[in-house]
């Protein structure tokens, strides 16, 4: 199977992605469609993906996409990364995917916050 930059970074970070196994072909089809800059935002396709897995958490879609920034001296939108040879177009899906695995497990790691007013039955 070939995959663009936008559906290698979903598939390979299937397991920290919050899309449901039932949905996941879907997912991949439609990001077929965001390699390469696809996505209306111009945003590069690996990008784009790492920042969706986090679509349940704005804070870490702003700490993906700052620091996926600091790697591409600035810039989130694909032609100009490859215009300027900032990164190739696998060191970005590398980058992406880093990033993805790294924060997935710093909120797999954030402890839940306990509401001490709910309880729980005991049976």
């Amino acid at each position: 199977m070939r995959l663009n930059c936008a559906q290698a970074v979903l598939f390979a970070c299937k397991k920290d992605s919050n899309v449901p196994d039932v949905d996941f072909e879907d997912r991949l089809s439609e990001f077929k469609a965001y390699g390469s800059g696809g996505h209306e935002s111009g945003m590069c396709g690996a990008i784009y993906a790492a920042q969706y897995m986090f679509s349940d958490s704005p804070e870490l879609q702003k700490e993906v996409l700052a620091r996926f920034a600091d790697a591409t001296k600035g810039e989130l939108e694909c032609k100009p990364i490859r215009r300027a040879k900032v990164l190739t177009c696998h060191q970005c899906v590398a980058v992406a995917a880093e990033l993805t695995e790294e924060l997935a497990a710093k909120r797999v790691a954030t402890p839940a916050v306990v509401d001490s007013s709910v309880e729980i039955g005991r049976s």
